[in-house]
């Protein structure tokens, strides 16, 4: 090769040479640094979350002074990773001091098994559990909202508290006095002297006896030459099951007393003649709580002459309250 050549050859390799060092100086300022910018922890217990959200996992509890890399800020949360990059996690930006912190700073991590550390995760459980009973208890009540919020649909039969007894369905644990009443309003006739008869009676269900209710009653016997006879009986009605959805047989028996008239010549004044009784009776469903009652009873009366036996029928109408 010539010297000329020679020559030619080496400036060609010079601006190959050159040319290459212009190439990775323009790879390298167009390539951005990757290195990540240092953060403190700025108070004790600082969490650190899988996820920029305050109910995903938690992976560590961090110490005030803890140093991390900050790799990325979005919003409130900032993406950090541990000084030896062994993990990286979440943590709210107003806990972090962005920056290199200041010299003598301890900036250890905090030892998991460091009593502070166990306290720490102590509390972090509970609330945790607290914050899992409270969903659970929002879960609920918006379920009984749900349920609020349904039209109620007609059903057959009786649907009122107080009635859940008298219709044979199963009475539910209640306090004393709130299972309801079912009042009553009746004419009919007792079988001697078919004497006529209206009155009242109250039906009281309270639910801590099953589905027994009480009934007090009150009516007036319409007598034919003698004065009338007020008749009052404390008693107890048990209801049967219910048939067709809409009648319901009830077994009743009861006592109470009657006044009368003093017999006898020269007489005056009134007898109280104590009284059992003892039938059944059916109620039937017109319409909401409103329901037609049949009732038939065989009476006994025990005046200071002699006892008798008659019979009475009622039939009426029945309200629950």
């Amino acid at each position: 090769m010539s010297f000329t050549g020679r020559i030619y050859r080496s400036r060609k390799i010079a601006a190959s040479g050159t040319s290459f060092i212009v190439l990775a100086a323009i790879l390298f300022l167009a390539v951005p640094v990757l290195r990540a910018e240092e953060a403190m922890v700025s108070r004790d217990g600082t969490l650190m979350f899988q996820a920029p959200d305050e109910n995903s996992a938690v992976l560590d509890i961090l110490a005030k002074g803890a140093r991390l890399n900050l790799v990325e800020i979005s919003g409130d949360w900032c993406k950090v990773s541990s000084a030896d990059s062994s993990h990286a996690g979440y943590i709210r930006k107003q806990s972090l001091q962005i920056g290199t912190p200041p010299a003598g700073m301890d900036t250890k991590l905090m030892d998991p098994g460091s009593e502070a550390y166990q306290y720490l995760q102590q509390q972090l459980n509970q609330t945790e559990s607290k914050l899992r009973q409270s969903s659970r208890t929002l879960d609920s009540l918006e379920k009984m909202i749900e349920r609020l919020d349904q039209p109620v649909m007609p059903v057959k039969g009786r649907k009122k508290t107080a009635m859940k007894g008298m219709s044979g369905m199963t009475v539910q644990s209640a306090s004393l006095g709130t299972a309801g009443y079912v009042v009553s309003l009746f004419s009919g006739f007792q079988y001697e002297g078919k004497d006529p008869t209206a009155g009242l009676s109250v039906l009281w269900n309270p639910g801590f006896i099953g589905k027994l209710g009480l009934e007090a009653e009150g009516d007036l016997i319409f007598q034919q030459g003698t004065q009338d006879a007020p008749y009052g009986t404390l008693g107890l009605v048990y209801p049967l099951r219910m048939y067709s959805d809409c009648i319901t047989p009830y077994l009743a028996a009861g006592g109470g007393v009657i006044v009368r008239d003093k017999i006898g010549a020269g007489a005056t004044g009134n007898d109280l003649n104590p009284t059992a009784n003892l039938g059944l009776g059916a109620m039937l469903t017109i319409r909401g709580g409103l329901d037609l009652r049949g009732d038939l009873r065989a009476v006994a009366e025990f005046p200071k002459s002699k006892n008798k036996l008659t019979g009475r029928f009622y039939l009426g109408l029945a309200y629950c309250l």
